[in-house]
């Protein structure tokens, strides 16, 4: 090859060089860009995940302190209303105290029912005698503190 040619073939090759670098740079740029991206809408991801469980176990806790409290409220007014029909003295005030209990209780296990699960949130009890001092819907077999 003469000395105008290589010259000719140096240029080229520089100028390719110089075009393919630059065409380099930028896919590597959006590549990083693309990870980053990425990297950022997994992270948004697993914090909107995160947000919900604790939402979730939130709204389950409140649940659970709701049932509770609705539970015992009503198993004291019960005993109450028993020990007052073993003593003959019921009046319209426990009467109501005990229907307003009852119906606090259902609501909460209503909503127990939608957000606990069914583990804990037992069916009624069903009783030959119509009656018993056991709270519906509350699971018996769970573990005691």
């Amino acid at each position: 090859m003469s000395v105008p040619g290589s010259e000719i073939v140096v240029a080229v090759v520089g100028i390719a060089g110089t075009l393919l670098s630059a065409l380099l740079t930028q896919r590597s740029a959006n590549l990083i860009r693309l990870r980053e991206l990425e990297q950022t809408n997994r992270q948004r991801a697993e914090e909107r995940e995160h947000a919900l469980l604790q939402a979730r176990l939130e709204a389950r806790r409140a649940c659970y302190a709701s049932l509770n409290a609705a539970a015992l409220d009503y198993l004291t007014v019960l005993s109450n209303v028993s020990y007052a029909l073993e003593a003959g003295n019921v009046s319209d005030e426990m009467r109501s105290e005990l229907d307003q209990a009852r119906r606090d209780h259902r609501a909460r296990h209503a909503d127990a029912q939608m957000v606990l699960s069914d583990t804990v949130v037992t069916p009624p009890p069903r009783s030959r005698e119509g009656f018993s001092l056991t709270l519906p819907g509350v699971a018996t077999d769970q573990p005691g503190p």
